[in-house]
């Protein structure tokens, strides 16, 4: 996969344009998790699809988490 993805940079920067005629795909997904127990309040998600991104925010244990 590394090979593949040397390959696909160096077609990018020897484009003119800065683009290729391949499909674009994830590279993989991220789990995470949080040890924290305890009661959550302000919990809120939204989806911010001008700039693509998507946000969760709570408050548990007087700290508040942004992800």
């Amino acid at each position: 996969m590394a090979a593949d993805m040397q390959a696909i940079r160096q077609a990018i920067f020897q484009s003119s344009t800065g683009t290729i005629d391949r499909s674009y795909s994830g590279a993989g997904y991220l789990v995470t998790s949080l040890n924290i127990t305890g009661d959550v309040s302000k919990y809120a998600r939204w989806l911010d699809l001008d700039q693509a991104v998507a946000r969760t925010t709570w408050n548990q244990d007087d700290i508040s988490f942004s992800r």
